[in-house]
């Protein structure tokens, strides 16, 4: 048998569409038991940024009890005016689930729930992004689990906050600018502009990675030849239009959230930016200080990063070897990630939420390292040696982010002491 034949019959072996969803599926759910998922979904609002997970509560509980028209948020503080009327995040979800406790009942695990699910459903469009384009469902089912093992997405992916919704809808997004990438039909376009759009409303950084692709539809504009076949928005007057109904509707929501702020109460939620001008040289010290520690404990483990950095240069080394399409992705969102970093500097200190949606260049990263070394060196793509490296990185973040996770839901641990000596009490009253 020829090394070539050798290499198909691999690579067969490695491709089993049929069955690699269900098995994907089964790990999602064995990594989640393994996280103790089945306890913590059942936990009050508790551990790090308590307060932010209230306000959050505090919106779908009002929805909820005081039957808020959907455009008529409100929190349980009353503010100046004594309405506790506010706006922040659009109110989507928090309504969503306000009917399902009309429903079921008030329970909080079925606010957990929601946003889990819609994080699995990300996950699951990631893994069809890397099984259509690599088609190999071994690395298609290992490498979008790697971020389901980042401490900071475990511990909010069954959270209160908006960020993880709004980074899912940015994943299922992604898949179907895969999909119209694969196959011009405009139908994929409005679904990757849809879920973008909402994403965008939930959390305006999800819209990262819209950006990127936006990028790539100015360079094809003016004539920039990335794909040597044909352009991707064959239809670039007609495809506009609906793409540009994106940025309306942030438009339209930032000003209406805005103007009912001004009405009833301002200053509750941040609607605006944290730039790093407005800091002085101590505090830049200071950010970046706890930046280095988030980067250490909260991201992926310290030789991960390392190994996503050695990814990067690699692409950027290889660049002339690389698909156009996917290296220009890569640099657009680490442009993207460079400029939400200035505009949100004060914010990374404390806040690793706002990291959420920055997660969006990881995949894109292992899938374009990984396509280029199926492109031009398949000797090591093939190889078991890989698959094997990446199976054991993947079982040593998993292990690294279940002990973040039980630290920050310890009664031991710094990050749940509030919560344990003082506000756990509040909830017996």
């Amino acid at each position: 048998m020829s090394i070539h034949k050798f290499i198909q019959k691999i690579q067969k072996t490695n491709y089993f569409p049929k069955s690699s969803k269900w098995i994907f599926l089964l790990l999602l759910v064995i990594i989640s038991i393994i996280y103790n998922y089945q306890e913590v979904l059942f936990k009050p609002t508790q551990s790090l940024h308590q307060w932010r997970q209230c306000d959050s509560l505090s919106i779908t509980w009002n929805y909820y009890q005081d039957q808020n028209s959907f455009l008529e948020p409100s929190v349980h503080y009353l503010g100046d005016d004594g309405t506790g009327k506010t706006a922040s995040d659009f109110p989507l979800i928090y309504y969503f689930v306000a009917l399902l406790w009309k429903i079921f009942g008030p329970y909080e695990f079925i606010y957990r729930i929601v946003v889990l699910l819609l994080f699995f459903i990300g996950l699951f469009a990631l893994f069809k992004i890397f099984e259509n384009t690599l088609k190999d469902s071994i690395l298609a089912i290992i490498c979008p689990l790697l971020l389901f093992t980042s401490p900071t997405l475990v511990y909010f992916a069954n959270n209160f906050l908006m960020d993880m919704p709004a980074f899912s809808f940015a994943l299922i997004g992604l898949y179907y600018f895969f999909k119209f990438w694969a196959t011009s039909k405009n139908k994929h376009l409005y679904l990757f502009i849809l879920f973008n759009l909402i994403g965008g409303l939930l959390k305006i950084s999800s819209l990262m990675s819209f950006m990127a692709i936006m990028g790539i539809f100015v360079l094809e504009y003016f004539n920039v030849k990335l794909v040597t076949q044909r352009k991707i928005f064959q239809q670039p007057y007609k495809q506009i239009l609906p793409l540009m109904t994106v940025f309306i509707a942030q438009i339209i929501w930032y000003v209406y959230a805005s103007s009912y702020n001004s009405n009833y109460n301002s200053g509750i939620f941040l609607i605006g930016y944290l730039p790093i001008w407005d800091f002085n040289m101590l505090e830049i010290k200071e950010t970046l200080h706890a930046i280095k520690n988030h980067i250490q404990w909260d991201y992926f483990r310290t030789i991960t990063q390392i190994i996503f950095l050695i990814m990067i240069s690699t692409i950027l080394f290889f660049h002339k070897k690389m698909n156009k399409i996917l290296l220009s992705l890569t640099i657009f969102l680490f442009i993207g990630i460079i400029l939400f970093a200035t505009l949100f500097f004060q914010a990374l200190k404390d806040h690793d939420y706002y990291t959420i949606n920055l997660f969006i260049i990881i995949p894109i990263i292992i899938l374009s390292f990984l396509h280029l070394l199926k492109q031009h060196y398949q000797h090591i793509y093939s190889s078991l040696i890989l698959k094997i490296l990446l199976v054991t990185l993947l079982i040593h973040n998993i292990d690294f982010a279940r002990r973040r996770l039980d630290g920050r839901y310890s009664n031991d641990g710094w990050a749940n002491k509030e919560y344990v000596e003082h506000l756990q009490h509040f909830t017996t009253i």
